[in-house]
């Protein structure tokens, strides 16, 4: 049976996988190459949650994009693979999935920092205006901070990684 923590695991890095596809990827490329849908929709949640981020997006958090595209986007698919088949069947994620959790903590909690105390003013799009919207938008961000997090610990202590030894009649079996 599965673990919370795999099913949520799972949940996270299906999802993200469409996001990126249709949303994220709007911060490096120009709008034609999306569905008119995927663009309102990006144009949707940036006025809603007034995220200037994604709004005008400037060259590192463009960079962080690259980054999404490039790396993390195969650890999606990895990750849904590896927390579809069982954790147990797939020692081998750990140390990727390590490096996924590590990398992606990283940089969220950048951009957490800059919408708790960046400087909206050179952006061309509606930015949080007061501490609750940008405690609105960094509740946003969250999950994309604290789920890294989580899988780092989890790849870190969790022993359903280990490869486990057992011994029978003084042969060695890896299981």
């Amino acid at each position: 049976m599965a673990r919370i923590l795999d099913i949520i695991f799972f949940s996270y890095f299906a999802s993200h996988i469409p996001i990126t596809f249709f949303v994220d990827m709007q911060a490096m490329f120009p709008k034609w190459m999306f569905p008119k849908a995927c663009v309102a929709l990006k144009e949707w949640y940036t006025h809603a949650a007034r995220d200037p981020l994604m709004g005008d997006p400037k060259p590192w958090f463009i960079s962080f994009c690259f980054c999404e595209i490039t790396i993390q986007l195969v650890c999606f698919f990895m990750g849904v693979y590896v927390f579809y088949k069982g954790v147990e069947k797939c020692r081998w994620s750990r140390i990727p999935l390590m490096l996924y959790g590590s990398h992606t903590a990283t940089t969220v909690f950048s951009i957490g920092f800059e919408i708790m105390f960046g400087d909206f003013r050179d952006y061309n799009h509606p930015a949080p205006r007061n501490m609750n919207e940008r405690l609105f938008l960094l509740a946003i961000y969250s999950p994309y901070l604290i789920i890294p997090l989580l899988l780092v610990f989890d790849t870190v202590f969790s022993p359903i990684y280990r490869e486990t030894k057992i011994t029978t009649n003084g042969k060695t079996k890896v299981k």
